[in-house]
């Protein structure tokens, strides 16, 4: 099976983290997220999917997806995780940017490729989740920044603020702050212009930002950023993203930029058609992937979904927010069944190979019968084989109605 681990140390991690979800889901790639992980229940057959600076030891087998700019104190933190985890099998080590990372990796002898972050139509779902299409916000701030601000960040905000001071220009600075993702697109779609700063790490190593790039431009805003020194991306990116070398030329396109209206949609016109083509993480992260690997189960298979909701509630407040791992399923592929009772259940046993039961909003069980009968188990908190999973908290519960038993 196939594993995401959810738990990285930085909450900037977790739109990304999301991002890959919805991805493998979108293409039907069987996936489970994780909020934990525990080395001593892993499976060797399981594979995870996971940003490594959240963990003890590496799962023993995994595909690392780099979001750290390796500079030499975390180069070292990455060397001694993979000296503490000798029985583990890295099966790739996929980087978020091009920049200098692979001068850190090249001699640890991995499986080593470049993805680098870019468009995803996880961010223009998230776009029509939040923003309404009948009532499109009114561009109420000049200039936006979102992020932590610090370092080199910090002495180039206080220039931009001045300067946007100087001009009445109305800016808004979101430090470390910004994480709720309708908050944040909000803001961002609120906003005629985001400036994107790379900070000391990412300049260190001669990358940009290309999360926050990413996020805008997939959900056809307008970003000023920088030149930091990767070619590759800005070579190209630069044709409809305004690149700055200097803090004087950043202050001078905020200004034509923001008196200017026409030529900052001729650039957001030219992104809308360019960037999904030239950066399409989506289509490279999934084309990186062994379909076949990871596809251990029919795609057609039905889910069966048991709940004390109505049906129509189910699909709307449910189905779409949560449980990710059926999305894009939910059409024909789907059989919804409400308010099944104990005695019936045993009867349901064989017929799907999905059941997902759900009890007031909150994922109560996933069971698996697709291989012999057995589920496997999900979670780390409460690691045993049985015939049907459940959360720790609703086992003794569903145990005493006869809805669950154990070999």
């Amino acid at each position: 099976m196939l594993y995401l681990l959810a738990n990285p140390t930085c909450k900037c991690f977790k739109s990304i983290i999301e991002n890959i979800h919805y991805i493998l889901i979108k293409h039907e790639i069987p996936v489970i997220i994780m909020q934990s992980y525990n080395y001593n229940d892993d499976c060797t057959e399981d594979i995870w999917i996971v940003i490594w600076n959240s963990l003890e030891k590496l799962p023993k087998k995994c595909i690392i997806y780099n979001l750290d700019p390796l500079i030499p104190k975390i180069k070292d933190m990455l060397n001694k995780l993979i000296a503490k985890s000798p029985d583990s099998t890295i099966l790739q080590f996929i980087d978020y940017c091009y920049g200098s990372n692979y001068k850190a990796i090249s001699s640890l002898c991995i499986p080593y490729v470049i993805i680098p972050y870019g468009y995803s139509s996880y961010y223009e779902h998230l776009k029509n989740k939040y923003i309404s299409k009948t009532s499109i916000p009114t561009k109420e701030i000049d200039v936006l920044f979102y992020g932590n601000v610090t370092g080199r960040r910090s002495d180039l905000l206080k220039e931009i603020v001045k300067f946007c001071k100087e001009n009445s220009f109305k800016i808004m600075i979101c430090n470390n702050n910004l994480y709720d993702d309708g908050k944040k697109l909000l803001m961002i779609t609120k906003s005629r212009i985001v400036i994107s700063l790379a900070s000391s790490d990412a300049k260190n190593i001669g990358t940009n930002d290309l999360a926050r790039l990413s996020l805008v431009l997939s959900i056809g805003e307008f970003v000023i950023t920088e030149y930091i020194g990767d070619h590759i991306v800005e070579d190209t990116m630069s044709k409809y993203v305004p690149h700055c070398k200097t803090k004087e030329e950043i202050l001078e396109r905020i200004k034509h930029f923001l008196l200017h209206e026409d030529d900052r949609h001729n650039m957001i016109n030219i992104a809308n058609k360019k960037f999904r083509k030239d950066f399409n993480f989506e289509k490279d992260f999934i084309s990186n992937l062994s379909i076949e690997q990871f596809s251990c189960y029919s795609r057609n298979r039905s889910v069966l979904v048991l709940s004390n909701e109505t049906c129509e509630n189910l699909i709307d407040d449910v189905l779409d927010p949560i449980c990710c791992l059926i999305r894009g399923l939910k059409d024909n592929k789907v059989k919804i069944y409400s308010n099944i009772n104990s005695s019936s259940f045993d009867n349901l046993e064989g017929k799907h190979n999905y059941i997902l039961d759900i009890n007031r909003k909150n994922i109560v069980a996933y069971l698996d019968f697709s291989d012999d009968n057995m589920t496997r188990v999900i979670n780390s908190e409460y690691k045993t084989h049985c015939k049907c999973y459940f959360k720790r908290e609703c086992t003794n519960e569903l145990k005493n109605k006869g809805c669950i038993t154990f070999p």
